[in-house]
């Protein structure tokens, strides 16, 4: 997103919200631009008119990353009880012995939820009703950080893998 693009979005946010004291100055704004230029200018457009339409306030950069990353990851919409039915559907039509090619079938969300559980130990299970218990923790779970995930800059992304991979070698050295 340009500045320009960005300029319009801040427009159009004060425009929604005159009452509110939004971005007061140009640092503000600069922060602001840091935390959002990654993001493509249409969509965050879109993320503002659903947020105007739906919510009584102003959105924070969390709101307008989190509506943002629902636009472009579609898959986020999946919820625990679509995702143990095609888990399920797929167990039920490929059997124990075509293990990959059920996976191969199945939505991302889904396909690392059964990956956890073990493909064989859903096949096997005889008391459905724990089975989706144990499932849609594990969904759940998954979920939030796939969510959590989408919203966070790439760069963030980055920084943060490899902060986590110099620990874990730091971890190592020490055992």
């Amino acid at each position: 997103m340009t500045r320009e693009e960005f300029a319009r979005l801040v427009m159009a946010i004060r425009t929604y919200y005159p009452k509110e004291k939004i971005l007061p100055n140009k640092e503000a704004m600069q922060l602001w631009y840091e935390q959002l230029n990654d993001l493509d200018y249409a969509t965050l457009s879109m993320s503002l008119q659903k947020w105007v339409n739906t919510e009584k306030w102003s959105p924070t950069i969390a709101d307008l990353r989190r509506l943002s990353a629902e636009i472009t990851t579609p898959s986020l919409d999946i919820d625990a009880g679509q995702s143990f039915q095609e888990a399920r559907k797929m167990i039920q039509t490929y059997g124990r012995y075509r293990r990959e090619d059920a996976l191969a079938n199945m939505s991302p969300i889904t396909r690392k939820v059964v990956e956890r559980m073990g493909y064989d130990t859903m096949c096997d299970c005889e008391n459905i009703e724990v089975e989706r218990g144990q499932f849609t923790k594990i969904f759940d779970n998954l979920s939030q950080r796939e969510r959590q995930d989408a919203q966070l800059p790439n760069k963030l992304k980055e920084l943060i893998t490899s902060t986590t991979m110099q620990l874990e070698e730091k971890y190592d050295e020490k055992m």
